[in-house]
């Protein structure tokens, strides 16, 4: 049975969402958090290159 697969890039729109619905405001939400989803994106980019040439 395959797992599932999630991208980063799925989940954002959902996280933002949770923190909207927590009261924090859609545009200081994209400006202070735009940075750490490129950075984790970034990382799950360069992991999922380890993990595909390792093959595990």
């Amino acid at each position: 049975m395959e797992e599932p697969v999630f991208y980063v890039k799925d989940m954002i729109s959902p996280i933002m969402d949770f923190f909207e619905n927590c009261g924090y405001d859609k545009q200081t939400l994209w400006g202070n958090m735009y940075n750490d989803f490129s950075s984790i994106m970034r990382f799950y980019k360069k992991i999922s290159k380890v993990l595909r040439y390792n093959k595990i």
